[in-house]
Parts: C-alpha cells; structure tokens; sequence
C-alpha cells in the first residue's frame, strides 16, 4: 500500500461509516423533466424559472458588470447596493445591509455585535450556519428546547443579570418542520428581561406577510426585531442575504463582521436583479394565499390518512424515523416522477429521519392530489 492510501484510509472508512447509517450523501443534478412533481427545492414562489421575469429584467438594465471585482470596503461597493439597501429600508423601515449568502450572514453578524461578557439564548433547531455563527461567538450560547418559551423564560429569570447584552436567536418558519415561532411571545420576553432578539426569515421572506416581508410584518412586530434575516435563495429566486437592522448595529457590522468585510462583493447584476425581484414579490398577495391553501389542503388529507405530518407552512414533514425507510420511500417516489427530500440525521435529531415536501406554486390541486395518493402509498 502506498503511503499516501496509507494516508487517506481514515477517510475511506468515515465515508464507510455514513453508508452503514444510510446517511451518506452525494450531488445530484437538478430535476429538469416538465412531467415531474418536484418538491424539493425552495423556489417556494416559483420565480426562479419564469422566462417572462427574465426577460423584462434583461429589457431594463444595461452594462452591468459580472463581477464586483473586490469587498464592498474596498472597490466592490457598487451603486446597486445602495439601490438595493435603500428600496428594504423603505419597505422594513429599518436600515438595510446585504450579504452574499444567508451562511455568510448567520456565521458573521452573531460573532460581531456579541462579546465574552454576553448571552445567547437559541432555539435547539436553528439551522446550520446560525449554529457555526453561535460556535465563532465569545458569548456564552444556551439553546433552550425548541419552541419552549416556559424554558427560555426561566433561564432568563436565573441568568439575565450575569451579562451585559442577551441576544434571543430563533428563526421565524423553521426550515426542517416547517413550524413557526411565537415571535409575539419572544418580544415580550424580549422586553421583559431587556434583550435583543434576532430572526432568521429565511423560509418566511416572500411567503408571510401581505408584502411578503416575513412573520415579522404578519404579525405587526417589524419594528421589535432587531436583527432580522432575509435571504435571496430561496423564495425570491436570487443569491445572497440581507440583515434589517439599525443604523448602529449596520455600522458595527461593516466594521466586525469578518465574513462580510473580508469577501469579493456579488457582482452589480445580481444585486440589481435582488431589486429587480424583490420589487415583484411585493406584489404577489395572490400566490402567497394559493400557497397557504395548498398546505393547508395537502396537510388536512395526509394527516386523515394516517400519516404523521408536521409544519404549519409551506414546508411540511412526514415523520418516518428511519434512516433506510425514509430513503426507501424517497427512491419509491421518484420511480413515479414524485422528488420529495430525505431529511436525516445530522441535520435533524436521530430518529427523526423524514420526508419533506417544500411546496411552491407551481405545484396543481391536481398534482397536490397524485403526492397524496404516493405518500399513502409508500409512506403508510
């Protein structure tokens, strides 16, 4: 054996170890085929492969560059940013910082307004990139069961006094079960025990709201939030994240936050074309109402079935538990032109494993009909 397999065998067997669990993972190429059912991805609006959209975005803009060329601090900080950053803070009525991802954000802006002498208190279930950014903090983190507020309270009760700032960290749709915060109850504890409270929107930008703006704007609570997190990938069928925030903490970003200040700015036609989009979302109160109705619609028939369904969004998940049951019915799906996602374990706790449809509306009553039909099929 040659040194270098010598080497790499430690890998070989970790990647050995993940195909035992039925956890290993491997790219897959987007679904192309017009007959399919697909529910996998987060399109949740379905913008991102209207020809018509591209098409009158293209009409109106001209000799924008395909590449920022350098950060935002040094050359890359071009006028589609503040095109952009002034058309949120009209709408949120906050000001307005843009990242080039969601990751970027969650991983940059937790480690740059906390310090050792501060408290994060985060829901168990927030998603990957928030817990790398509470891993970089020097703040303590605790993360309180999910959606418990009887326990966050009672930490905040025993620790609000040992620290300067507690930040509350949650997101608003939680990605993996579709269920949604009290963010009325958060701003409550928010002001009670004098904290500040951060929301990822992630999943609720584009669908919540009469503009689309998130819970936040739903529930009337825009101005309490004094980080929230919008991201561009998802429902509005872009790249890259904004932070709503004030005019303080925008600073101290700009000036801390390692993953925004040390990257190559997106390049001026992807942020005119976030604009471009964002601008459109507003106006789809329509699609937002066909979206709710379909998930309310396809829940209430599953669940009647049988089936062990959770979420109260767009996002819903059958709850099957095993890894190798949850892939089995996946695969099963798919040889019937169904694509749902196998959600296992680490991203969710062990013995969790399950299917999660992400709906969007370009999905029929007709087609919502055949997934149950499936799902009853397979997943019984």
């Amino acid at each position: 054996m040659k040194e270098n397999d010598r080497n790499i065998q430690p890998f070989e067997n970790q990647l050995e170890a993940l195909k035992m669990q039925n956890a290993f993972r491997e790219l897959q190429a987007p679904i192309t085929n017009e007959e399919s059912i697909d529910l996998t991805h987060n399109d949740y609006l379905n913008l991102a492969h209207s020809e018509y959209i591209l098409q009158k975005f293209l009409s109106e803009v001209s000799n924008l560059s395909m590449s920022a060329s350098a950060s935002r601090l040094l050359y890359g900080n071009h006028e589609q940013y503040s095109n952009f950053e002034d058309n949120l803070s009209k709408h949120y009525q906050k000001d307005a910082l843009v990242y080039n991802s969601g990751f970027h954000l969650n991983i940059g802006v937790l480690p740059a307004l906390t310090h050792k002498n501060d408290l994060i208190l985060a829901d168990k279930l927030v998603h990957a990139s928030l817990i790398q950014g509470l891993q970089l903090s020097d703040a303590k983190v605790v993360r309180y069961r999910h959606l418990d507020y009887y326990q966050l309270e009672s930490i905040l009760v025993k620790e609000r006094s040992n620290y300067r700032y507690v930040w509350i960290v949650t997101e608003s749709v939680f990605s993996m079960d579709g269920d949604v915060a009290n963010l009325k109850l958060l701003v409550e504890l928010k002001k009670k025990h004098q904290s500040f409270l951060y929301v990822d929107e992630a999943h609720a930008v584009g669908v919540l709201g009469s503009k689309g703006l998130g819970l936040g704007e739903q529930e009337g609570l825009l101005d309490e939030i004094d980080v929230l997190v919008g991201t561009l990938g998802k429902a509005l069928a872009s790249v890259g994240a904004y932070a709503i925030l004030n005019t303080t903490l925008k600073s101290i970003l700009i000036n801390y936050s390692k993953s925004m200040i040390y990257t190559t700015a997106l390049p001026p036609l992807n942020v005119a074309w976030s604009n471009f989009i964002f601008n459109h979302m507003l106006e789809l109160s329509n699609s937002r109402r066909q979206l709710k109705e379909n998930s309310q619609y396809l829940k209430r028939q599953l669940v009647g079935r049988g089936l062990k369904v959770v979420g109260e969004s767009h996002i819903l998940a059958i709850v099957l538990g095993d890894n190798k049951r949850c892939l089995q019915v996946k695969e099963a799906l798919a040889q019937e032109h169904v694509y749902v996602q196998a959600v296992r374990p680490p991203t969710v706790p062990a013995g969790t494993a399950r299917i999660r449809i992400s709906l969007n509306t370009g999905i029929t009553k007709e087609q919502l009909d055949v997934l149950i039909e499936r799902l009853s099929k397979y997943a019984l």
